[in-house]
């Protein structure tokens, strides 16, 4: 999806004579992200009420830290430019550090 919506964002621009590059290309970034594997899981059961614990993790892209830099990594590969990043449960300043990569 996002694919697509980078294609449409660079067709408009070439329609009014824009430089894409021009154009920053943002994401809101609502990921569920724990310190290994177990902790993911623990965090997705904790948040996705009904809704398949498989189905919740693969939309929130469910993931530990270097998952979630290895995503975010791909995405700047595809032309991303700032990530908005929130999260449903950091815990205390440990799990902050962790995402910064600082305590992983």
């Amino acid at each position: 999806m996002l694919d697509h919506k980078i294609g449409v964002l660079r067709a408009h621009c070439a329609d009014v004579g824009r430089d894409p590059a021009d154009v920053a290309v943002t994401v809101l970034d609502l990921p569920v992200i724990g310190r290994d594997r177990d902790d993911v899981w623990a965090r997705v059961e904790r948040h996705r009420g009904r809704t398949a614990a498989a189905a919740y993790a693969a939309r929130t892209h469910a993931g530990t830290v270097a998952e979630q830099r290895d995503r975010h990594a791909l995405l700047a590969g595809r032309g991303v430019t700032t990530v908005y990043l929130a999260t449903p449960d950091l815990a205390g300043p440990d799990d902050v550090l962790a995402l910064a990569g600082l305590n992983a």
